[in-house]
């Protein structure tokens, strides 16, 4: 092949890429606490398996920490990957675990057997997704029920559960 043809097909190619844009996030990320706040249900789930050809894995549901889900299993969109992804920051995260910090956003790779904690919301059609905070650690991967992120979440939960008398419990340690 000559220079010519190369460069011809260099530029063919670039070409017909198509373009990336890196995520754009307008104002403050939510902090932890908002994200708990705002996640109308809250699981450890495990990936279980891709459904063929739909970009969708089916979690198996190891326990409901806020919210209520009348099923064992979970379906969100996503793709299994081979490799962990832990999140590399400290407790409370702030931050998505590396998969999610270039192009979409979000962390859409899960690991076949590995757990993670989800933090969903679901949309007007009642479908359950991590996808709502970008950015954010809505769908991390944890080491099972004495993960750190785990036992710092549901924490934050038992501390903002509402009270009978209308205060939440961090509330009430202020009122005596």
């Amino acid at each position: 092949m000559n220079k010519t043809t190369c460069a011809i097909a260099v530029v063919a190619f670039l070409g017909t890429a198509a373009q990336a844009f890196p995520c754009t996030v307008v104002g403050p990320l939510p902090t932890p606490e908002t994200l708990i706040q705002r996640a109308a249900l809250i699981v450890h789930a495990k990936a279980d398996r891709q459904d063929p050809g739909l970009g969708k894995i089916r979690f198996r549901v190891i326990g409901v920490h806020k919210g209520s889900l009348s099923s064992r299993e979970l379906v969100l969109d996503g793709r299994l990957d081979d490799a962990d992804d832990f999140n590399d920051r400290p407790i409370p995260y702030v931050l998505v675990r590396p998969g999610g910090r270039y192009g979409h956003c979000y962390a859409h790779g899960y690991r076949k057997g590995a757990e993670y904690l989800l933090l969903l919301q679901s949309d007007s059609a009642g479908v359950w997704s991590p996808y709502w905070a970008a950015l954010s650690p809505t769908n991390e991967q944890i080491r099972g029920t004495v993960d750190p992120w785990l036992t710092w979440v549901i924490e934050q939960i038992k501390q903002t559960r509402q009270e009978p008398n209308g205060l939440v419990a961090s509330q009430r340690l202020l009122v005596r």
